[in-house]
């Protein structure tokens, strides 16, 4: 795992690359463009055009850093594209193509849309920058609370992050690797959640639905049962595909760890890390009902019923949440007290979601 900050910087580190996933082409960022760049900011961005757009997205993310955040970025690309790689599910869409950009803009936001038709469709998923760079912000804070996943010791050589442009953490090398770890894999939820709205065919729901709406952005949970049902569904798949690729040990052990119990715990908290972000912005509402919802998808990979899906998600949740109700750095309320309401509310959303969904598939409810 690559670290993030350091405490000196030796001169201009270079990166070949750009922000995109898989292999777009020119012309494919030329037809994403207009779709996706009022949600995500500008796209298909190399090193210069990404520094042309860096001092806009402020608070932790000080000039002196912009290598580092280059850096990141290139990793949770790099990243992404290995776990699409491995996906079977990927591999079956062929001669289609999954392709994917991060987004110039500072506010956590994505999208999804597809191009062209049959043989020829390409799947088109895009998150922001702020979508991977302000949960790596909120992980180093959780990280430098020492009573947060207190198994992982804090020795060793210590860097400073920078939390704005006066104020900085010092957080030990393991501290650090957990933190960067953990970002990765909050950055990944948010991303295969608009690989779900592609793999469920929501661009296509819209498209049918509301007339030429190409565009799916995921900010915000439309209050509209077409809408909350397309988001809950994203969500709940989203689960499933994090959960093929993080819940056994063999990727990211030294972030996730290797026991079950330690990964699922440490893959809530990235849930939990990657939408509160958003919240925390204003981005994104009833966030902790949609951590409920990837997180079910999570726990529908190792067979569990309903009743002890919503046992075993509140006993993952319950600890998190009080941990982070300690936090005075979250500019959000948040409580454990009302967790079996959310519960509920999310298991309701889900049963109005198939409701909602399965007559405009043609399936019997």
């Amino acid at each position: 795992m690559k670290r993030l900050w350091q405490q000196k910087l030796t001169g201009p580190k270079t990166k070949l690359g750009t922000l995109t996933i898989g292999m777009p082409t020119s012309v494919h960022i030329e037809a994403m463009s207009p779709l996706l760049q009022p949600h995500v900011g500008d796209i298909g961005l190399d090193s210069d055009r990404f520094s042309q757009h860096y001092s806009q997205l402020g608070g932790a993310w000080v000039r002196n850093y912009q290598d580092s955040a280059w850096s990141f970025l290139i990793d949770i690309c790099e990243g992404f594209n290995n776990l699409l790689a491995d996906d079977p599910i990927i591999r079956r869409l062929q001669p289609r193509q999954v392709i994917g950009v991060i987004g110039s803009a500072a506010h956590v936001a994505g999208g999804a849309t597809s191009l062209g038709d049959g043989d020829t469709k390409t799947y088109c998923l895009a998150v922001s920058a702020g979508a991977t760079l302000a949960p790596y912000t909120l992980h180093a804070r959780l990280s430098a609370m020492l009573d947060f996943l207190p198994e992982i010791r804090d020795g060793g050589t210590r860097y400073k992050v920078p939390m704005d442009a006066q104020t900085f953490l010092v957080l030990s090398d393991p501290r650090l690797k957990l933190a960067s770890g953990l970002a990765h894999v909050s950055a990944y939820a948010l991303l295969y959640q608009q690989l779900a709205h592609l793999l469920r065919g929501h661009v296509s729901l819209m498209r049918t639905q509301l007339t030429a709406v190409s565009v799916l952005a995921t900010t915000t949970i439309p209050h509209d049962p077409l809408g909350e049902a397309i988001q809950a569904e994203a969500a709940l798949y989203a689960g499933r595909l994090l959960a093929k690729s993080m819940l056994h040990a063999g990727s990211y052990d030294t972030v996730l760890g290797t026991s079950i119990n330690d990964r699922l715990h440490r893959i809530t908290i990235a849930i939990c890390v990657a939408y509160l972000a958003a919240a925390m912005q204003g981005q994104a509402d009833e966030w902790l009902k949609q951590v409920y919802i990837m997180l079910a998808g999570v726990l529908s990979m190792i067979s569990t019923t309903p009743g002890n899906r919503m046992v075993l998600a509140e006993s993952l949740l319950q600890p998190i949440l009080q941990t982070m109700q300690q936090a005075t750095f979250l500019q959000t309320t948040i409580s454990s007290t009302n967790l079996k309401a959310w519960i509920n509310h999310a298991e309701t959303t889900m049963i109005n979601m198939r409701k909602v969904l399965d007559p405009l598939r043609g399936k019997a409810t």
